[in-house]
């Protein structure tokens, strides 16, 4: 499915699914407005909460309050009693459009997960956990440093829907959903939609953000804005493009065009014709953002040829928590301490400067990845007695001049090793993993000469759509 611009398509108020919803849209005007969307029918983690069955309203709260689920759980709950409740759904319209079929790995074959073998996202298939977002893992430190686990997202997503089954079993029965079970397979379909088509937008309710003065000494500190998190029917069926000549925005809202000016109720596509031109028929696409082809394939299940934000992964593989010796510790909170991660993000180096494809934070990460376990544990009370002991510290101008501290600590160190002059293990930590990188892709269909053959070949374009996103 996709949007498309249309020389017809220029009505003031015209039903496009049903009554609940409307939309305008038109060729590019002098003012370059497309189509407007309603922030009133976006699906968030309110709609639930404020569900016109005083029950299900209810039952959603309990959940919320007790910790059973976060707000991304809540709406992916509420997605799923929502299509079982079929045509007394408020949203039944906009859950008929919804695509029942998904290209990402969470659904491949044995055969197909082959084909990604040593890849990162085949590795996430592998490694879990349940709410995974290419940017950290959800679910370990809050700086993303986690464990390699070993339960695959398939069983994983299934022993998060047995937790959860008592309370979506309530969810049906106080949705009076008599003739169907909860099952994994719609909790899957709940999770791949919420997760493939979900937007932060700004919150339409915060009236202001301006640099306000606060405090005894009346320093100035800016409000940040807020962003709610859904789905947004309608624009949710634009599909992807880098190279789109069409963005969306709210007007009206906080630091956007037209604050204060415009209410902020809808979510207006806007053609920039400096961009490229849209002609009738042409599908209109928005850019989700700086994306590499494994985050796409991941969160969307398609790749983009010619992808200009093409990324290559590293993960440094920590054992599970529960095998961390003493030294490991300390790593990881040294690693949180200053912010650092063992995930990482190479960009295309630029043949002039190839040393920007590294930057500090890597180099910082390998620094520390590289100690010995007597060197880290050394290392941390060092911090410790510093002052930067706390994580919260780690991005502090007190915990940069620490950091400065601790660098010269360790090249004096390292450089001083009689055993090992000239010895850079943060360097050498970050070639092991270059290499190891390397022969991973190489695992499933060998090196980049051999995967030349099979997009060359003269079948190619007759291969499966997974097969043919794969290579």
């Amino acid at each position: 499915l996709g949007l498309s611009a249309k020389s017809d398509l220029s009505f003031p108020r015209a039903k496009l699914w049903a009554p609940w919803t409307w939309w305008r849209a038109a060729l590019p005007s002098p003012k370059h407005i497309l189509a407007k969307f309603p922030l009133s029918l976006m699906v968030t983690a309110d709609s639930p909460l404020e569900h016109p069955q005083l029950a299900l309203a209810t039952l959603y709260a309990a959940l919320v309050e007790n910790g059973t689920v976060d707000e991304q759980a809540l709406v992916i709950l509420h997605l799923m009693v929502e299509k079982a409740r079929g045509k007394e759904s408020e949203i039944a319209p906009y859950i008929a459009i919804l695509p029942t079929h998904f290209t990402t790995p969470l659904f491949y074959t044995a055969n197909e997960l082959e084909l990604i073998r040593g890849t990162d996202v085949q590795g996430i298939q592998s490694r879990g956990p349940w709410f995974w977002e290419f940017s950290g893992h959800r679910n370990c430190l809050s700086n993303g440093v986690c464990g390699t686990g070993g339960m695959s997202k398939q069983r994983t997503l299934q022993r998060v829907f047995d937790q959860i089954y008592p309370a979506a079993k309530a969810l049906y029965r106080a949705a009076g959903v008599k003739d169907s079970d909860p099952n994994v397979s719609d909790f899957a379909w709940a999770y791949s939609i919420f997760w493939s088509r979900a937007l932060a937008v700004p919150d339409p309710h915060q009236t202001e953000l301006a640099s306000v003065r606060s405090g005894s000494k009346g320093e100035e500190m800016e409000v940040e804005r807020r962003m709610i998190v859904g789905l947004i029917p309608g624009l949710d069926l634009c599909n992807h493009s880098s190279q789109s000549s069409v963005t969306w925005t709210v007007f009206g809202a906080p630091g956007s065009p037209l604050a204060g000016t415009e209410a902020p109720d809808m979510v207006t596509l806007v053609h920039n014709p400096q961009r490229g031109a849209l002609r009738p028929m042409d599908e209109v696409r928005i850019d989700y953002g700086e994306k590499g082809n494994e985050e796409l394939l991941f969160l969307y299940g398609f790749v983009e040829e010619g992808n200009p934000h093409e990324t290559l992964m590293l993960h440094y593989p920590l054992p599970e928590e529960s095998k961390w010796n003493l030294g490991t510790q300390a790593k990881v909170q040294l690693l949180q301490t200053f912010g650092l991660t063992v995930q990482f993000f190479l960009g295309m180096p630029d043949e002039r400067n190839v040393a920007a494809a590294f930057p500090q934070e890597l180099m910082d990460a390998m620094m520390v990845l590289s100690m010995t376990d007597d060197e880290a544990e050394g290392y941390l009370r060092m911090v410790q007695q510093w002052g930067a002991g706390d994580p919260a510290t780690g991005e502090s101008a007190e915990g940069v001049q620490v950091m400065d501290s601790l660098r010269a600590a360790w090249r004096d160190a390292t450089a001083s090793k009689g055993d090992a002059p000239g010895r850079r293990p943060a360097e050498e930590l970050l070639v092991d993993l270059l290499r190891n990188k390397v022969s991973e892709l190489e695992l499933a269909s060998g090196a980049v000469a051999d995967d030349l053959k099979i997009f060359n070949a003269d079948n190619f374009k007759d291969l499966p759509y997974n097969v043919k996103t794969c290579v």
